[in-house]
């Protein structure tokens, strides 16, 4: 079945972000009293799935459930007990789960040209679906290979910077922009990787918003996001 404009029931079939916290027991009192619908993992792991009103997919988790899927654990998904007065003692993000339709290509995107490291090996082997976990950081990225049921061109989805996204920090943009504008990259997808760079602040940092196709034809920039890419580039920062 499926719910929230079409989107699968069970939000680990989906993309999602996974957040780890003390104990599942209040927060599925919580969402049984509120009458939010919630599905517990297909696998057996203790992790739950819900959505928001918005059809956004969460996953939640004591650390016991993610410990054996990565090989680094920072201290921050321990979560504390809860606060007086609080139901729930919240950690990290372990991971997020982002949908592909094809993972050699996805591998390609994300380890030859940014460099992640493949821990696919972590990975369940019952899943029923093809799929990657790869480590970015201190948190992994679990490629989903199933239908997606978004827009999936450029033309239909929000500008850069104005769609749904995962933020990582980096020591600088400049090697994350040099493997977007590689020959590497153009040869293994076929055109130039789109993507924005943006000042932000005071103009002390920038942020670089890439998006591509990992659905068969390479997606270019629609025009109206050339448009914001020119004016974010020759845009005087306000503070």
């Amino acid at each position: 079945g499926y719910v929230a404009e079409g989107r699968p029931v069970h939000a680990g079939r989906d993309r999602h972000v996974a957040i780890t916290l003390h104990d599942l027991a209040p927060l599925k009192a919580s969402l049984e009293a509120n009458e939010v619908p919630y599905t517990m993992s297909y696998s057996g792991r203790q992790a739950l799935f819900t959505r928001d009103a918005y059809g956004n997919g969460w996953e939640f988790g004591p650390p016991v459930t993610y410990r054996g899927a990565t090989r680094l654990f920072p201290p921050y998904l321990v979560p504390p007990q809860p606060a007086p007065g609080e139901a729930v003692g919240w950690g990290g993000i372990p991971h997020v789960g982002l949908l592909v339709a094809d993972t050699p290509r996805a591998k390609a995107f994300y380890c030859d040209v940014l460099g992640m490291r493949d821990e696919t090996d972590l990975r369940p082997v019952k899943l029923p679906f093809a799929g990657l976990f790869l480590r970015c950081g201190e948190s992994q990225v679990h490629i989903l290979q199933l239908p997606n049921p978004d827009p999936n061109t450029a033309v239909a989805r929000p500008a850069l910077g104005e769609d749904r996204r995962t933020a990582y920090s980096v020591r600088s943009l400049a090697p994350v922009k040099a493997a977007l504008d590689s020959e590497m990259c153009r040869h293994l997808f076929g055109c130039k990787w789109a993507y924005e760079e943006r000042a932000t602040g005071a103009g002390e940092a920038a942020v670089a918003s890439a998006r591509h196709s990992l659905w068969g034809a390479p997606t270019h920039a629609s025009g109206r996001d050339r448009r914001r890419r020119s004016s974010a580039r020759t845009r005087t920062p306000t503070s």
